[in-house]
């Protein structure tokens, strides 16, 4: 989802943003590049969005259980932490997949573990940034969903961005 926001950069202006993303990224991929990652831009604060790979079914995945998860997630955050010493980590829930919705259980698990692990730790913030995309009915809107029907498109990325952004903004001015 990363790799294809285009627009990261002037989405999040007047905070400066790097977009770090890569195809087909899992959580343990994340762990392994975190000091490439992160290190070298001594961020004021990191925003991940990760696990989405780990915990679906397509073509060349392993979906995870959340135990898995959990375990990968605390490696992830450890290894941040290192990258980025005293900075808040922003943590960001993974959207639910339209076409999929055998994985909504475990996406809200997902999303519960992130929450929580915030709730016990002053750096980490969970960030649910998802309720932009939901229609009166509580379905997924399509139309901020791109063709794969897995990323976000423009419309998407334009309305999860200023969710973000308002959330780093009101956070980060405080520090």
């Amino acid at each position: 989802s990363i790799r294809f926001w285009d627009s990261l950069s002037e989405d999040m202006r007047p905070l400066t943003a790097f977009g770090r993303g890569f195809g087909g990224a899992k959580i343990m991929d994340l762990c392994y590049f975190a000091d490439r990652l992160v290190k070298p831009y001594q961020p004021r604060a990191v925003v991940v969005y990760i696990g989405g790979n780990d915990f679906s079914d397509l073509v060349g995945n392993r979906v995870k259980s959340l135990q898995e998860g959990r375990t990968l997630y605390r490696m992830l955050i450890e290894r941040l932490k290192l990258a980025a010493p005293g900075k808040p980590i922003y943590l960001l829930a993974l959207r639910p997949k339209p076409d999929n919705a055998a994985l909504d259980d475990s996406i809200a698990d997902v999303n519960a573990f992130l929450a929580n692990e915030a709730a016990t730790d002053t750096l980490l913030h969970y960030l649910d940034a998802n309720e932009v995309f939901f229609d009166a009915a509580g379905q997924m809107d399509r139309q901020f969903i791109s063709w794969d029907t897995i990323h976000l498109n423009q419309r998407g990325y334009d309305v999860w961005g200023a969710a973000i952004r308002q959330r780093l903004q009101a956070d980060l001015a405080t520090q």
